[in-house]
């Protein structure tokens, strides 16, 4: 896995960039980037030719068994789930990446009033892009934000920031009305990092390996009241 983070810009409505007003601060968030590839150390790799895998039918009228788990088949070890597009057993886990986000050091216009409060900060436009090569197994993605050590989803202190469609184009992103509360809760406490999450949802079906990477950017742009 690689992350690249960089000064990033999305045009939203009319307003000046960086513009400094006695009532607010507008902004563009830093871009953020995460790519994802089979390396990544939380990729569940499947068994050796050597290990029995549950390679059957496991959904509808033609199903051998409706548990991929059952004996001798080890889903603790190899994590195998019936997936619903296909109807057969395939790899199936979930796999999560974060980056911290450091308004003060990355967004110039932020350190420039460093010492005012923000009384709030609204998201005037989010979106993504995302590169997916032909066949990579990525079914599901989702953003996340939270404190600068979030680690999981799953931690109480984690708020979903908005699904990410997986298409080729730039994307607006919806967050809604609680999103963005979450949002404002952490960006205006601007001198303490935070962090953003991106949760995958992986199912790889038997007998193929994943070529090349998945890569999401995350841009935005922000309006930070006083």
């Amino acid at each position: 896995m690689s992350v690249v983070l960089s000064l990033g810009q999305l045009v939203v409505g009319c307003s000046s960039w960086d513009e400094d007003t006695p009532d607010h601060l507008d902004f563009a968030l830093p871009s953020v980037a995460w790519a994802i590839s089979a390396d990544h150390p939380q990729w569940r790799m499947a068994p050796g030719s050597d290990v029995a895998t549950p390679a059957f039918v496991c959904s509808g009228p033609q199903a051998l068994s409706t548990d991929c788990c059952a004996p001798p088949f080890d889903c603790q070890k190899y994590p195998y789930a019936c997936d619903p597009t296909s109807n057969f057993c395939a790899l199936t886990f979930d796999l999560e990446a974060t980056q911290t986000v450091d308004l003060v050091e990355h967004v110039p216009a932020v350190a420039a009033v460093r010492g005012r409060v923000f009384a709030k900060v609204e998201l005037l436009g989010l979106s993504t892009l995302v590169a997916k090569p032909d066949g990579f197994p990525v079914r599901q993605a989702a953003l996340f934000i939270g404190p600068e050590d979030l680690a999981t989803s799953s931690d109480p202190s984690a708020a979903l920031l908005a699904p990410v469609a997986l298409v080729s184009n730039r994307q607006a992103a919806a967050p809604d009305a609680s999103a963005r509360q979450a949002f404002s809760r952490f960006a205006s406490d601007y001198e303490n990092p935070f962090s953003l999450l991106l949760s995958l949802h992986v199912v790889v079906p038997n007998n193929t390996t994943p070529a090349g990477g998945f890569l999401v950017t995350l841009d935005g742009r922000v309006r930070a009241y006083y």
